[in-house]
């Protein structure tokens, strides 16, 4: 699934994705799977990754950044 980076909380390393379903995921800097760091996304960056429930609710998994706003 692609979505978009919505808002980022880097002091925790965490950041919400809408999805293209319109769902908002929570994302870890932990799921990036490529060699991008939490400071170096931004709100705005298009991102694919694999949409998995939670208890606590929508989750992104095996993040990958595809495009990184200029």
């Amino acid at each position: 699934m692609t979505g978009t980076i919505v808002k980022i909380v880097s002091d925790n390393g965490f950041f919400f994705i809408k999805g293209d379903d319109s769902r908002q995921y929570f994302g870890h800097r932990s799921a990036l799977i490529q060699t991008v760091w939490i400071y170096d996304i931004m709100e705005g960056d298009i991102v694919e990754f694999d949409a998995t429930d939670s208890p606590k609710g929508p989750r992104a998994e095996c993040i990958a950044v595809h495009r990184l706003v200029a």
